[in-house]
């Protein structure tokens, strides 16, 4: 998001939905703006709890940094169900804020407070980057799924559709994509003689983006990269479950003797293992 220059303003937990397991997405893309890497902006948007002290204190603020403070104020609400600043009203909850001072459980693991401090650091240029999260001990081994392709988004932008070329069923390329939403646009009655009427009215000026081949586009482009994400997303989770299971199943195995009633044990422990592998793969 913010690498496309996309700020979202008003990042919380109401705004965070779960897709499916392991799946979340960002929603309310009411407050966001389009805007250069340390553009200064000047509209105060988002929930006062959320908002970062630059919002309350000073003129403009960068949109980045207060999308990673907010990011800050859910994270801790998501592993204590409390707000680091809490206040009867607006005004004593902006002097909290601006003050910075808040308590984290001791509960927190190190490795999530130290996130969490970096996240809700006063200082923008010392709060943490996307890159410095991604990188800290507390979200050390896991799986970053790639962002989507920068598909086109406009039909008429599209020049090669109508190339007779080879396309990888194996391995989905961004040009197999594209050229398979085509496809699938001719199936439901969108010809190239509409393309074509498309055009026309590009020429004389008569064209809006957002009318309903576009729209039927865009639809069958998002639900081909569903698919083509959802399975890269299905095959690295399937592959640390089996890799979970096979050092916890090697250290059970490990923990007992070959002998007499332990080699009893042993087989049964084996038996329940199989099932539990059926249940995670469920």
């Amino acid at each position: 998001m913010h690498s496309k220059c996309i700020v979202h303003r008003d990042i919380k937990s109401e705004n965070v939905f779960f897709a499916k397991e392991r799946l979340i997405k960002l929603g309310d893309f009411g407050f966001s703006t389009y805007s250069e890497k340390n553009q200064a902006l000047t509209t105060f948007c988002g929930s006062p709890p959320y908002a970062a002290p630059e919002l309350y204190r000073d003129e403009n603020y960068i949109g980045i940094y207060v999308d990673i403070w907010a990011m800050g104020i859910t994270l801790f609400f998501m592993v204590t169900a409390l707000m680091p600043f809490r206040a009867e009203n607006v005004g004593k909850l902006k002097k909290s804020i601006i003050d910075g001072h808040y308590s984290i459980p001791g509960h927190v693991s190190n490795e999530c407070q130290e996130l969490i401090n970096g996240l809700l650091n006063h200082e923008i240029n010392e709060r943490w980057s996307i890159k410095e999260i991604r990188s800290c001990s507390w979200l050390a081994h896991q799986n970053f799924p790639k962002e989507f392709d920068p598909f086109l988004t406009n039909i008429n932008d599209y020049s090669i559709s109508s190339n007779e070329t080879t396309i990888s069923t194996v391995l989905p390329t961004k040009f197999s994509i594209e050229h398979e939403t085509f496809l699938r646009l001719e199936k439901l009655g969108i010809t190239s003689e509409h393309l074509q009427a498309m055009n026309k009215n590009i020429d004389d000026n008569n064209f809006s983006n957002r009318d309903n081949i576009n729209g039927t586009y865009r639809i069958i482009l998002h639900r081909l990269q569903k698919q083509l994400n959802a399975l890269e997303r299905d095959d690295m989770y399937e592959k640390k479950m089996n890799e979970d299971f096979s050092s916890s199943r090697h250290h059970m195995i490990s923990s007992y003797s070959k002998t007499g009633e332990q080699q009893t044990q042993l087989k049964l422990n084996q038996s329940q293992a199989q099932n539990t592998r059926v249940c995670i793969i469920l």
